[in-house]
């Protein structure tokens, strides 16, 4: 099957996760489910919490229309940081924007899931999932007649890699041993390793593994090649210098497994070579032509391009809008996670040895109904040495007369010189103690 007749049979499975103008709801938390099939990382869930604390959800879920209620296709971490926030009583996030999708039946939406997170930023274990997993789904779908021609190439242009990479990312899902996955799982291995690996049989990884733990589970490609050629019959064995036909014979006749498993005390091999990429694109890949929607048509194509006014990025054309918007909400919490440790280091310089306390900050009704009422987790005051971990009482006032009404709060961050804020001017994270009316 050709490019274009690949992309003409995933033109219908786009529309899954694709809408020219999505229309965005308020969705109660209690009629959203998390998806059972999301293999994709939860971690990052307290920054991102903060994030939308202080800044609102600034990105809509993605969810599938079921027969009650919403399942999440696409912003799972936002859905566990808003639901957080809900159960410690913010009630301002007991809903949450989302887009909902009519997906036509299960296998769509296992595979909007993974299309929708294609772009993100991945362990080498969730790749072999997404991989291993696309196929299958294709493969059903294919069964069913809703896509034709072969899976591998269809799986090869949603996940934006290559036919032989999707082929190592199988043969380590299906040949390589349970302690070996959890090594690639705990990213103590990589890739290019957990291939090699998975080419030898079931026992010569046993006596593999003994031996890297035996070296601080230190393991490099090299090494680990050479032990493939070994079994192989490719290379000698280094306890006899000879060269055996069967691998079970070869592992067999060392007495000792670290003669004949990796580390550089054991082998003459360097101590690192860089992990080795596939390479399937032609020569012209080093000019932008190569990604460029123009090439077949461009008179001007040449492999040193690095600058063109008219080229157009195939891969950005590509892109789906939920893919787009879960695009900015990682750039917005890369963002926030640097504003909140630029706040952290402003807390602790502000901190300085003579630290002063300060005794009231006087609040408006409004603010104090906002503060109590945990819609403001901040507030504004001219700069006057707060520091972090001050506790302020800030009473309530009403017509320039104290009501009796205060609230007791830390400060729990001092941020100054935030664009936007006039430069005597600071900004205080605040956590309420305690509030109430003290006249009584």
């Amino acid at each position: 099957m050709g490019k274009e007749e690949v992309k003409d049979q995933l033109a219908g499975l786009v529309d899954i996760v694709s809408t020219e103008k999505p229309d965005v709801v308020e969705l109660e938390l209690s009629d959203i489910e998390e998806s059972r099939d999301n293999f994709y990382s939860m971690s990052g869930v307290e920054q991102l919490k903060q994030s939308i604390k202080m800044f609102g959800v600034m990105e809509p879920i993605i969810v599938a229309r079921k027969s009650s209620g919403y399942r999440i296709i696409s912003g799972h971490r936002r859905y566990t940081a808003v639901k957080q926030l809900s159960e410690e009583g913010n009630e301002q996030f007991n809903r949450l924007p989302a887009i909902v999708k009519d997906v036509q039946d299960d296998l769509m939406e296992k595979l909007a899931l993974i299309m929708s997170n294609y772009f993100r930023d991945k362990t080498d274990w969730e790749k072999i999932l997404e991989a291993v997993q696309t196929e299958e789904l294709l493969q059903k779908l294919k069964e069913y007649k809703k896509v034709s021609g072969k899976v591998r190439d269809l799986a090869a242009d949603i996940l934006k890699t290559s036919t032989a990479q999707l082929a190592k990312y199988k043969a380590i899902h299906n040949n390589l041993s349970d302690d070996w996955k959890k090594e690639l799982q705990e990213n103590r291995i990589g890739i290019s390793v957990a291939y090699e690996v998975s080419g030898i049989d079931k026992d010569q990884q046993k006596r593999l593994f003994d031996a890297y733990v035996k070296n601080n589970h230190s393991i490099t490609l090299a090494e680990a090649k050479k032990v493939k050629e070994i079994v192989e019959g490719k290379a000698p064995n280094p306890s006899t210098g000879q060269y055996e036909e069967k691998a079970p014979a070869a592992v067999d006749d060392v007495e000792d497994p670290s003669e004949y498993v990796p580390a550089s005390t054991f082998m003459d091999v360097p101590e690192e070579l860089p992990e080795e990429e596939e390479d399937t694109a032609p020569e012209i890949s080093r000019s932008k032509c190569y990604n460029c929607t123009e090439y077949e048509t461009c008179p001007n194509v040449r492999q040193d391009v690095t600058e063109c006014e008219d080229y157009h990025s195939r891969s950005a054309a590509k892109k789906t809008d939920e893919q787009r918007y879960s695009e900015k909400q990682a750039r917005i919490d890369k963002k926030t996670q640097e504003k909140l440790e630029e706040m952290e280091d402003a807390a602790k310089m502000a901190a300085g040895p003579a630290k002063k306390e300060h005794d009231v900050i006087k609040l408006a009704t409004t603010r104090y109904n906002e503060i109590t009422g945990g819609l403001l987790t901040f507030y504004v005051v001219k700069k006057d040495g707060y520091h972090v971990g001050e506790d302020i009482t800030m009473p309530e006032y009403a017509d320039g007369e104290p009501t009796g009404n205060e609230v007791k709060a830390r400060v729990m961050y001092v941020m100054e010189d935030w664009t936007g804020i006039e430069e005597d001017y600071c900004v205080l994270g605040l956590r309420v103690l305690e509030f109430g009316n003290t006249t009584e």
